[in-house]
């Protein structure tokens, strides 16, 4: 699959076209005026101005040193340099992201080799809601936990899932992006025994620009945009900064049937040398007793005997990539009081609505709940019954039209909280966040089967079993306003058509909250010997809640929609925890050793549903600086 991409940025400063690349490459008024020239190579200096400019060199080099020994790397509460940590993690760049195809920090990730394939991304149209949710080594997206600036986000319920909805972060807000690959439950929690996936923003921002781009495959579909904006200004003399952001995006989905390797889907895995079986059993023509009759209808009153040349192929009606079109909003704010105190927030808002086709749908109750029959049954009594027996019938209904999933998603989240100085080395960060998803879930030209039951006269001798015995009855029908007896071996039109089609509507909600107090000291003591380094230790607690919800359509948790299995649903828990981790660097920059660090991580945890569990993990690993390329960050 080729795309074709066109990036636009505009900013104060340039205007720039690249028809060659995903995204025009712009530097902004404000991003020039922070740069500081601290070399003066090729320029010619005055007398005895060459001591100052190797002072200057150097007062740089030990800022620029200082200021990377205070970066908090994911995976670890202590302040200190990439090189020094010994959990991998791997370490994404917002220019990595720009460079590619990818719409969304989701498509992103799914091109790393870490990522699993269980996962929903906005390629799984039909059992994902538009949901894009990451998986760590296909251990399951239940298990890896995602951050945004290390704090906690609110989940996006689907039908059948939930997650943090990576649809709901605008990709160029987004600095970096780290991913823990190694349990992190230790120090997070048990949501996150696959790894972490921490997704760092944009601050400080000081210009103002608009990016726009846009997408189209060779075949002419999927045709994509994306307009981006931000503005951010400082005040108060450089304290204080607020910056906001705004993001619309539409991507225009893709048909199975548009591709020569998908249009023709297996529902079968033969062994070399079988015959490969295409499409579903279950047929767009009514299809008579497959374990006796066997026939088929011809749509016409005539029968034919079945082959599997007559299966319904529904690689022709599924969407493989469903339309979405998200906008985003978010506002980023901190103020610096002095150095024991820097009050932050950052609010986000994003909606989404998503669709996407699917194969038509199929009679009989999904739900083992139910008291209509199992499986459609057509009684011996019918008049277009010749078999003089009850048979099975298997049928699809084209005739209702294509069968639309929507989703319409809004999630906001509040994250606000104050970090500073305590008192010589140590530091603190407490922050509190809510958040909130709510889902609502929309399909075209269900089923209705006790409708479809009604249509062929169907009455139940024991109304409350699935499996009850059955009589032709037309009074069923009769009685029911809008209800028409139908010829099963017929198409359905008009009236029969309108009564048995029905649109089902559901809706979900999540909450979070969240509240969070770190207390570091990355210089606690210094090892009493040569080449021993700073002993590390940071602990903190933390009080979060979560509730979600499930409502299903009413028709559906009655059992009365064909083929769909659904009941109301809602809980949440209350969740107490402390934690701490400790870093001994037993050896620095010694002989045969650059770095050896001991760490200890652990977590304490007190659940309301079912009590108290710990989780810890200790690690020794000898670094190399020189060959711990990937965690190198440049935002």
């Amino acid at each position: 699959m080729k795309y074709v991409f066109l990036g636009v940025a505009i900013c104060s400063t340039a205007v720039e076209l690249h028809p060659d690349i995903s995204i025009a490459a712009t530097t902004t008024v404000g991003a020039l005026k922070k740069k500081k020239v601290i070399a003066t190579k090729g320029v010619t200096l005055p007398a005895g101005s060459e001591k100052k400019k190797t002072q200057v060199v150097q007062a740089a080099q030990k800022q620029k040193v200082a200021a990377s020994e205070n970066i908090v790397v994911t995976g670890s509460f202590l302040g200190a340099g990439r090189n020094a940590d010994p959990n991998p993690v791997q370490i994404i760049k917002a220019t990595d992201i720009q460079k590619t195809s990818a719409t969304t920090i989701g498509d992103y990730l799914l091109r790393l080799p870490s990522i699993g394939s269980t996962g929903s991304s906005n390629a799984k149209s039909i059992a994902g809601n538009g949901l894009s949710c990451v998986d760590l080594r296909n251990l399951g997206q239940s298990r890896v936990l995602v951050l945004v600036d290390g704090k906690r986000q609110v989940q996006t319920m689907g039908t059948s899932t939930a997650c943090v909805d990576l649809n709901a972060i605008a990709t160029d807000q987004i600095a970096s992006v780290e991913i823990l690959k190694d349990g992190g439950s230790e120090l997070y929690g048990a949501d996150a025994v696959s790894g972490v996936v921490n997704i760092k923003l944009k601050h400080d921002v000081n210009d103002a620009a608009i990016s726009m781009r846009g997408g189209i495959t060779d075949v002419g579909d999927d045709r994509t945009g994306r307009i981006s904006a931000h503005k951010g200004f400082n005040f108060d003399h450089d304290r204080g900064n607020i910056s906001i952001f705004g993001q619309y995006m539409t991507q225009g989905g893709t048909y199975q049937r548009d591709r020569a390797w998908s249009r023709n889907p297996s529902s079968n895995n033969p062994a070399p040398g079988a015959a490969a079986i295409f499409g579903s059993a279950i047929t767009s023509r009514t299809r008579v007793d497959p374990s006796g009759v066997n026939l088929i209808s011809n749509n016409n009153g005539t029968f034919s005997p079945y082959n599997s040349s007559d299966n319904y192929n529904y690689g022709m009606d599924q969407t493989m990539v469903g339309y979405t079109q998200s906008a985003n909003l978010s506002g980023d704010f901190h103020y610096d009081i002095n150095r024991h105190m820097t009050l932050y927030s950052q609010v986000n808002y994003a909606h989404r609505t998503t669709s996407g086709i699917t194969g038509l749908g199929v009679p009989g109750s999904g739900n083992p709940q139910s008291e209509l029959l199992s499986s459609l049954t057509l009684p011996a009594g019918n008049p277009y019954n010749v078999w003089g027996k009850d048979v099975g019938l298997y049928k699809r209904f084209p005739e209702l039209g294509p069968r639309e999933l929507s989703t319409a998603v809004d999630t906001y989240q509040v994250t606000s909280g104050a970090r500073g100085k305590i008192i010589g080395n140590w530091n603190y960060d407490a922050s509190m966040a809510y958040g909130s998803s709510q889902s609502s879930f929309q399909t075209t030209n269900d089923i209705n089967y006790a409708h479809l039951l009604q249509e062929l006269g169907v009455e139940q001798l024991n109304p409350s079993s699935s499996s009850s015995a059955v009589v032709y009855n037309p009074s069923v029908c009769n009685s029911a306003a809008g209800c028409q007896l139908a010829n099963p071996f017929m198409p359905w039109s008009g009236q029969a058509a309108k009564y048995i089609s029905y649109t089902q509507h559901s809706h979900a909600n999540y909450q979070l909250r969240d509240f969070n107090l770190r207390i570091n000291n990355n210089k606690l003591v210094k090892l009493p010997y040569q080449n021993g380094g700073n002993i590390g230790l940071a602990f903190g607690m933390e009080h979060r809640s979560e509730q979600g919800s499930f409502s299903p359509d009413p028709l559906i948790a009655a059992g009365q929609i064909a083929g769909e299995s659904s009941a109301a649903t809602g809980g949440g828990f209350n969740a107490n925890e402390v934690y701490g981790e400790l870093r001994v660097p037993l050896l620095q920059n010694a002989p045969f050793a650059k770095d050896l660090t001991v760490g200890a991580q652990g977590r304490w945890s007190s659940y309301n549903t079912f009590g108290d569990t710990q989780n810890w993990k200790t690690r020794a690993v000898p670094l190399n600086s020189e060959s711990r390329g990937d965690t190198e960050e440049v935002l």
